[in-house]
């Protein structure tokens, strides 16, 4: 193209631009080298990490918010997503393989990879952790029905899988990029968190903090760069705050809106935000309880929440209010259906009174603050809104560990707070993956012939018209059926001391610090 631009210059401008271009290119890479020289990774240190919520627990198979900074340093999976592209990496994979069918999908390991505890990395163990999550007795809730449509696997030798389908799945990969690998043994007794991760487990006070150190038998060779990381559980998001001003911690997850400001003018700090489609606030209804059992009910109060006035005064404007779970770049997203739940008491009025509950009736409303602080407002302003419609909205604040336990048992009374992620993903994935959305085992206790034949069709469906249409489908359904209701996506915020270096994330806006590194 440069050269079919210049074709009718006089030579002697060609020359000039010729010679000014690559002037310009030398003194650019005089800058890169420069630039690199002086930001040249330094080993050693411990990074302190400080966060409102303790982890749920150690298992590498059961996907809670809280521990993905923690599971992200001691376990790897066979691929990883480029956050960008949302393609598929390698990462203990080296490469893989799915045959024309789509009914074989074959891994190559990488080769001298060990586990925390010295035992090599082989076929079979990634083939034991994939048994583990197909056994329902492991908790897996969330991996369990993606797992299950792999129907068979084969390990020729210490490098190979081989997995077999009855149908193609063309979300595997999303699969193969959540499922943490263990050493087999400590399967038996998860609180071990033994991986093949950048960091090895020392010590967990619930509570208090988690404790990691380097591993040394990394296979990416020369990292991590950090001695070792420090997770410290601040419930109160001003303390939190407060440490990093203060020095005690270098990296502040989930700061609050209202400090977003001095964070950014403070040059000590830099302030990282999360794009659209990590994770989103939501409201479920549990759907075989009266009144909420009638859909119409459902509907009215999803009518009666104004999101945007969240949005706008709560969140400070960083969100974006929604009807469904998609980002604006995801292929299942669609404007009209996105604003077709719009705050309108008149119309969640009519809605009551055509269920008959023209007279309102109580309710309750399960939070907890230390996973959902920013759903507390939403809670109190939906409260004097439901006023209006002769509802009385009883919140009840529960511990992160009741909050958690309600959750995945399907125990909750009858309205409960909630995030969820994975709709920065294939849009099939949150219908497999994500507990609020699962077939039959969602905490909404919501279940459908229609609802799961469609996320069957749309799990193995390759022509991307006919995922359109059923995607199409899926949303109406949520929206008609309304017992997980989104309300923003979370803008996630991250502080850290502008020292530290190489620090990233996942497409779910976990941390990675393989390749983080402090400034001396």
């Amino acid at each position: 193209m440069y050269e079919l631009n210049g074709l009718n210059m006089p030579r002697h401008i060609r020359q000039t631009q010729k010679f000014a271009s690559a002037l310009l290119a030398m003194l650019v890479l005089s800058l890169i080298l420069s630039t690199a020289w002086a930001q040249e990774p330094v080993s050693g240190g411990v990074l302190h990490i400080g966060q409102a919520s303790d982890l749920a627990n150690l298992d590498p198979h059961q996907i809670n918010q809280p521990d993905g900074p923690f599971k992200y340093q001691i376990f790897d999976t066979l691929v990883r997503l480029n956050p960008e592209t949302l393609e598929s990496a390698p990462q203990l994979a080296e490469n893989w393989e799915f045959s024309d069918d789509g009914l074989t999908l074959t891994f190559t390991l990488r080769e001298g990879v060990v586990f925390h505890n010295g035992t090599p990395l082989t076929s079979e163990a990634v083939a034991a952790n994939i048994r583990r999550v197909q056994d329902p007795e492991s908790g897996a809730a969330q991996l369990i029905g993606t797992s299950l449509t792999i129907t068979s696997t084969e390990t020729p030798d210490p490098q190979t899988l081989v997995l077999g389908f009855d149908a193609p799945n063309p979300t595997i990969l999303d699969f193969f990029g959540q499922l943490f690998i263990a050493e087999p043994a400590s399967l038996e007794d998860p609180t071990l968190a033994v991986g093949t991760g950048p960091f090895e487990f020392v010590a967990w006070l619930p509570g208090d903090r988690v404790t990691m150190t380097r591993f040394e038998d990394y296979w990416q060779e020369g990292l991590p760069y950090l001695d070792g990381v420090e997770i410290r559980v601040l419930p109160d998001k001003e303390a939190l705050v407060a440490n990093l001003q203060a020095g005690a911690i270098d990296v502040a997850r989930l700061v609050p809106l209202t400090s977003l400001d001095a964070l950014r003018a403070d040059p000590r700090f830099e302030v990282r935000t999360s794009e659209a489609g990590g994770l989103y606030y939501a409201v479920g209804f549990v759907a075989d309880t009266p009144p909420l059992d009638n859909k119409l009910v459902r509907q009215a109060l999803n009518h009666s929440i104004d999101r945007e006035r969240f949005v706008q005064v709560f969140l400070n404007g960083a969100g974006e209010a929604t009807c469904v779970p998609w980002p604006e770049n995801s292929p299942a997203y669609d404007a009209e259906q996105a604003a077709s739940c719009a705050f309108d008491l008149e119309e969640a009025r009519s809605l009551l009174q055509e269920a008959g509950y023209a007279d309102g009736f109580p309710l309750t409303f399960e939070i907890s603050r230390t996973i959902t602080p920013d759903l507390i407002l939403l809670a109190q302003m939906w409260q004097q809104d439901l006023a209006q419609l002769n509802i009385q909205l009883v919140i009840e604040d529960l511990s992160f560990p009741v909050w958690q336990e309600a959750k995945a048992a399907g125990e909750f009374k009858q309205v409960f707070a909630d995030l969820f992620a994975n709709t920065n993903r294939d849009p099939a994935v949150p219908f497999l993956q994500t507990r609020p959305f699962l077939r039959d085992t969602n905490p909404s206790r919501f279940s459908s012939p229609g609802y799961n034949a469609l996320i069957e069709e749309v799990s193995t469906e390759l022509d991307a018209d006919r995922q359109g249409e059923l995607y199409h489908q899926l949303t109406e359904l949520l929206l008609d059926e309304a017992f997980i209701n989104p309300i923003t996506y979370q803008p996630q915020i991250w502080a850290y001391v502008a020292g530290l270096h190489g620090f990233e994330t996942t497409v779910d806006e976990k941390d990675l610090l393989e390749r983080a590194w402090l400034q001396p």
